[in-house]
């Protein structure tokens, strides 16, 4: 007596059908990152994220860590700059909800 064999295709079919059911579409938003050129330090801009106010009773934690290394030589004249060297940097975000149309961070 043979066994009955179990119908694979239909699964298969079925599964791929019930995939897009499964999937859930993200928000895109820019990858969180920070220009680590040393001299751009100086001027204290803000890290690159998504330009959305967060909803009432939200909050968001972020923990990055980011290593670059950085090197840069020139001279003009009787003038020479050399950087080379390495930058760690980690950062531990948190921003919350306050009222509508502002947060902290």
């Amino acid at each position: 007596m043979k066994r009955p064999v179990p119908h694979i295709r239909s699964f298969l079919l079925i599964g791929l059908f019930a995939l897009p059911a499964l999937l859930q579409a993200r928000p895109v938003s820019p990858f969180f990152t920070h220009d680590q050129a040393p001299l751009a330090g100086l001027y204290g801009l803000p890290a690159l994220q998504e330009a959305r106010l967060l909803d009432a009773g939200e909050q968001r934690y972020r923990l990055t860590a980011e290593l670059a290394s950085n090197f840069t030589q020139d001279s003009s004249g009787n003038e020479s700059l050399l950087f080379d060297g390495e930058t760690t940097r980690v950062v531990l975000d948190f921003a919350g909800h306050l009222a509508s149309r502002l947060e902290w961070n």
